[in-house]
């Protein structure tokens, strides 16, 4: 029962945080130093972020593929991510 509240109280204050800074990041899916100097990510939660990324505004990493077959992106260590960029399926970015 424990684990259940707090996984509750966990997505409730991410929903949260999601609506007022408009990023969408999931637990244990980028490195550290990660840095978001604006809002309007998505980071899906298959996709990994490494060490000390730059993500500029309206950027999307996702996966591809069938319900079944999920294909997810790999960003390496010290990347920058520009403005409206869209990294969908698997691969690895580096």
């Amino acid at each position: 029962v424990l684990h259940y509240l707090c996984m509750l109280y966990y997505e409730r204050k991410r929903a949260r945080l999601q609506v007022l800074t408009g990023i969408e990041l999931y637990a244990n899916c980028a490195g550290p130093g990660l840095f978001l100097p604006h809002g309007k990510v998505v980071v899906s939660g298959g996709a990994w972020l490494g060490r000390n990324c730059k993500i500029n505004s309206d950027v999307t990493i996702g996966e591809s593929g069938t319900m079944y077959a999920h294909k997810n992106a790999t960003i390496g260590d010290n990347v920058y991510i520009g403005t409206g960029v869209r990294i969908l399926g698997g691969g690895k970015y580096c």
